[in-house]
């Protein structure tokens, strides 16, 4: 994230309550965009924190400044990441329906579904759909050569860990680890290489880090409420 090329984004910490982790509540010190009605809302996440139950919510909302505007990803099934057990969250037709006309610049002439008009976002003669018009209404393909939209190749996806839990330091080798398992993480913070905020897998060497307080601790959620506002 930029400073300079995305601007400035406020967010929930955490501190309080871990449910407002990652929530935007403005962008550029506004808390809403150039859209009318709810399309200039802005709220969700940036996409790199997350409330630790989104998991189990039946959407997330990804917030996407170059769009002025959200992303809803809507729960799709289970699923894994190199044998960690998750949950995959895509973006469905919803996403760019015109049928909400807040969107268009001219709400008595929006576009076909399946693309959203950025005009009032930029400044610029615009649009953004999925790859290839996935999802879109059929006159995109028909429109433009080549078009062959694949969900296997296009879909919009992301897959969040289905599991979330407290850690606790191992007192030889300082690094964050399940109660009795081996070296996991679902949202870890180390100062290595194979760790960092959201990042998934096992954390291996390079995970250790100092500095969440004396070896053998177990990290509540009362801890990492304070150790996200430390790192503010």
């Amino acid at each position: 994230m930029s400073l300079t090329a995305d601007g400035v984004f406020t967010m929930g910490s955490g501190l309080g309550n871990i449910d407002d982790l990652g929530l935007m509540t403005a962008w550029n010190y506004r808390n809403r965009s150039v859209y009318p009605g709810e399309c200039g809302r802005i709220h969700g996440t940036y996409g790199e924190e997350f409330p630790p139950n989104s998991v189990y919510q039946s959407d997330i909302t990804l917030y996407a400044n170059d769009l002025c505007s959200v992303l809803n990803l809507k729960r799709q099934k289970a699923s894994s990441v190199r044998g960690i057990p998750s949950v995959l969250f895509a973006g469905g037709p919803d996403v760019f329906s015109n049928e909400t006309t807040c969107y268009c610049r001219n709400s008595s002439n929006c576009p076909a579904s399946g693309v959203r008009d950025l005009s009032l976002c930029n400044g610029s003669p615009a649009m953004v759909s999925w790859p290839h018009f996935y999802l879109a209404d059929p006159s995109y393909r028909k429109a433009v050569v080549g078009m062959n939209p694949d969900a296997e190749h296009h879909q919009f996806y992301m897959d969040m860990a289905e599991h979330v839990q407290e850690h606790q330091l191992d007192s030889d080798a300082d690094d964050v680890v399940q109660p009795g398992g081996r070296p996991y993480t679902r949202a870890c913070f180390t100062d290595g290489g194979a760790g960092g905020v959201g990042q998934l897998g096992p954390l291996g060497v390079a995970g250790r880090r100092s500095g969440w307080g004396p070896p053998g601790a177990v990290r509540t959620r009362a801890a990492l409420q304070g150790y996200f506002e430390n790192k503010r």
